[in-house]
């Protein structure tokens, strides 16, 4: 049977009387004892006195205080908490007089000061230490909303100079992100990827706007306006070493220059490349009309200057050629050795009178054209000049493909003779 205990007003324990007689718990036993008894010469005077919950004290003016824990000042904190019965009872309030809690390292670095891990102690989510890097660990799964760690404020910050999140070494900031939602890096600070033991594909940027007429998607600036000659708005860097940059200099339009060689080098594809410097522009290659049919326009040493002083010629293997009824008696046809499927010279003999509004020549292109090409012939000595009339020679366009033109005769029979040309093919 619970038994109530009454203390009455002239109790004294510790040298300590009551004030007044107060019932104890009525959960609690016989067993009290005194200050020294429980907690040693600096205990809080008063009674103690255990129930079923713990030990009490029982303080002079009749507040008291409880559970006190078990094992008497000797518990654990795990002990501690678990003779609460409750989130109130692990929660620490605290005041302006006794302040923040604070955790001091040993006198020897015992260097892991701090942890939050998962029931088996086998992943830490957080982790202060004194010797290696502070540990912070998100748990959430993979998923579209997964977020590994949230850097919040209580309130909206869009100052511009506002900082909700900061990193300094040796207490100088590195980078920053602003209440807007800018990063800002310390001066000569570079963005990495990976390391390049592991790292094959390089740095992606990319920004996620909408399609729209007023659309940008990567804006490249700077804070202050550049303008002083030499001047750099991009620089494009290989392992340190500057390949080309761009600026506008006191220009309308922006330059580019190439800074390990003498000039810009740019190419469209593979085929299609050309260099600019100060003496003009330099053609490397120009598709006629594909890669397959890649001509050479200009070289790696020479310049089409602003006054044009180089020349268009065209190049690789020359076309084929096939002699018609056209030309009379032992048919001959030639190519000079210069030809090409854009240019040349076509040379016919006839030795005898031919066929008139016939065939005199047909030119097979050594790379087919992607559409039929404008052809032309223009004589080239004085046999082929006299030619006029119904005895001129002429292009038939209606016989013109991507692979060949055909070289015709009119009304009157080509005589005896050797008949030069000179043909021009343009798509």
């Amino acid at each position: 049977m619970t038994k109530l205990i009454t203390v009455v007003a002239l109790l004294a324990v510790g040298g300590t009387a009551f004030a007044q007689a107060k019932p104890l718990r009525a959960d609690s036993g016989v067993q009290a004892t005194n200050q020294a008894g429980w907690n040693g010469a600096n205990g809080v005077p008063g009674l103690y006195y255990k129930t079923g919950s713990g030990w009490w004290v029982r303080k002079p003016d009749n507040s008291e205080t409880g559970p006190l824990g078990t094992g008497g000042g000797s518990s654990t904190l795990d002990a501690v908490y678990a003779a609460g019965s409750g989130q109130s009872n692990s929660t620490f309030t605290l005041d302006s007089t006794r302040l923040g809690l604070r955790i001091l390292d040993a006198g020897t670095t015992i260097n892991t000061l701090f942890t939050v891990a998962n029931n088996a102690a086998s992943t830490n989510y957080f982790q202060l230490t004194t010797n290696a890097q502070q540990l912070v660990k998100g748990a959430m799964a993979d998923g579209a909303s997964a977020v590994g760690l949230g850097v919040d404020t209580t309130s909206t910050w869009a100052n511009a100079t506002s900082k909700p999140f900061r990193v300094l070494t040796g207490g100088s900031e590195r980078f920053s992100v602003t209440g807007p939602g800018n990063l800002n890096l310390v001066a000569n600070a570079s963005v990495l990827a990976a390391s390049a033991a592991t790292n094959t594909t390089g740095l992606t940027i990319k920004s996620n706007v909408a399609d729209g007429a007023s659309s940008v998607g990567i804006v490249f600036d700077n804070a202050a306006a550049l303008s002083t000659a030499g001047y750099r708005s991009f620089s494009f860097r290989n392992n340190g070493t500057e390949d080309w940059y761009m600026s506008r200099d006191s220009g309308t339009y922006p330059r580019f220059n190439g800074t390990n060689s003498t000039a810009s080098e740019f190419a469209i594809n593979d085929t299609i490349k050309f260099s600019m410097n100060s003496t003009g522009v330099k053609f490397f290659s120009e598709a006629f009309p594909d890669s397959a049919g890649s001509q050479t326009l200009g070289d790696t040493t020479n310049y089409w200057s602003t006054t044009v002083s180089r020349h268009f010629s065209g190049a690789g293997t020359a076309p084929t050629k096939a002699a018609g009824a056209c030309i009379g008696g032992t048919q001959t046809v030639t190519l000079d050795a210069n030809a090409s499927d854009a240019s040349g010279n076509i040379t016919m003999t006839s030795t005898a009178t031919g066929t008139a509004s016939a065939t005199c020549a047909t030119v097979t292109f050594n790379t087919a054209y992607a559409t039929a090409p404008h052809c032309s012939i223009t004589p080239s000595n004085a046999a082929a000049s006299a030619l006029s009339g119904a005895a001129a020679l002429y292009i038939d366009s209606a016989s013109t493909t991507t692979a060949l033109f055909v070289i015709k005769v009119g009304g009157t029979a080509l005589v005896t003779g050797t008949y030069i040309y000179t043909y021009d093919c343009v798509q």
